[in-house]
């Protein structure tokens, strides 16, 4: 997700700083300062843009700085931009130039894969004998 190319969305102008948690039913461009939690459908923090609180959309791309955990089904962070905190997401992209301090933790459809793998790994293995 290009932030020129989210549709239908609401966007946070350098010039505007907002204390409170913002909901959206669309797409999120921030390239102001939010102090509080942000619920959206897609949301990008553009260069520039900063959140300090907690993220929850579909795909969220950071090119800016997010002092807070993201919740996303796809996470980006572009180069220049910086998360402070836990991410939680299905696919998760972190590009050369980006910083990301804090824990990585896959939801349900990449820890299926990793069940599904671990039972394959030991449905193959070769069976031990024990030797009397």
């Amino acid at each position: 997700m290009r932030p020129d190319t989210i549709s239908n969305k609401c966007v946070i102008a350098e010039e505007i700083a907002i204390e409170g948690n913002v909901t959206s039913q669309g797409d999120l461009l921030v390239r102001g300062k939010i102090t509080g939690n942000i619920n959206s459908k897609d949301i990008a923090i553009d260069r520039g843009g900063e959140v300090s609180g907690d993220v929850n959309g579909n795909e969220v791309v950071v090119k800016g700085q997010v002092q807070g955990n993201i919740f996303g089904t796809r996470v980006s962070i572009n180069a220049g931009g910086v998360v402070f905190g836990d991410i939680t997401s299905e696919a998760l992209a972190i590009e050369r130039g980006a910083s990301f301090v804090g824990a990585a933790h896959p939801t349900a459809p990449m820890q299926l894969s990793a069940d599904y793998i671990r039972t394959k790994l030991v449905e193959r293995a070769p069976k031990l004998r024990k030797s009397d």
